[in-house]
């Protein structure tokens, strides 16, 4: 399906929190229990519409793990949105938003939109984070805010689509350059050659763990080549 616009997320938070449940519940409508903890990123892509123009988001969920700190933070350049995410049944979560808060403003563009997103709100008997205290954390920092339950469905449209909407309204306002090469849309040969060569991970998975964190370092430095991105970088096969 033709689209207009391409907008590049990225999911951040500790992990447990369900930010891979949460791009499962957006993309296929559907909620997974029990979920392997991620390496590294995953992706996934949908469509929306925001004032009548088609959108695809494309999205990366990326490792809650400290271990993975250094490939996850790689994927911040070229996002336009980010979702902070916690779990509003562990206060450990919401304490760490600081930090992940900082990465983000470090690494990304400061024109780049968060949602913060209390997930599992569905839970609310084993609740230990309050909605007035997290409202209070996202003025205070500039954020969008919204709770979520990734096992119900509760507000995950929500999450995606408001983020969606002041990406376009700072598109329209002139915030954001669509033709800057620095730009947070990308381009759609871009993404396919990532998908083809996130293929062959998944080809290689029964390698062992260090192989295939190796493998996922050479898809990040794929992904950050912003030469690359305007199609005068390396081609594929001089990276692999």
């Amino acid at each position: 399906m033709a689209y207009e616009y391409l907008f590049k997320y990225i999911i951040i938070g500790d992990t447990g929190v369900g930010k891979s449940c949460l791009l499962l519940q957006f993309t296929d409508r559907r909620f997974q229990a029990v979920y392997d903890l991620t390496i590294g990123v995953e992706f996934g892509a949908r469509m929306i519409t925001v004032d009548k123009k088609q959108i695809k988001l494309q999205i990366w969920d990326t490792a809650g793990q400290e271990s993975f700190r250094s490939i996850t933070r790689s994927y911040y350049r070229g996002a336009a949105g980010a979702l902070l995410v916690y779990d509003v049944t562990r206060r450990d979560t919401f304490n760490h938003l600081a930090s992940w808060l900082e990465d983000a403003r470090q690494r990304a563009s400061s024109s780049m939109v968060i949602t913060l997103v209390g997930n599992k709100c569905d839970l609310d008997s084993r609740r230990e984070v309050g909605r007035d205290e997290a409202e209070a954390f996202a003025r205070e920092h500039g954020l969008l805010f919204t709770e979520t339950s990734a096992k119900t469905g509760i507000n995950v449209e929500e999450a995606f689509a408001c983020t969606a909407r002041a990406i376009y309204e700072r598109l329209q306002e002139g915030v954001l350059d669509i033709n800057n090469e620095c730009s947070y849309f990308v381009i759609e040969f871009y993404q396919r050659i990532c998908l083809v060569h996130l293929v062959r991970l998944c080809q290689l998975s029964c390698m062992n763990f260090e192989k295939y964190r190796i493998l996922l370092c050479r898809l990040t430095c794929l992904l950050i080549n912003s030469n690359f991105a305007t199609g005068v970088g390396k081609p594929p096969s001089q990276i692999w």
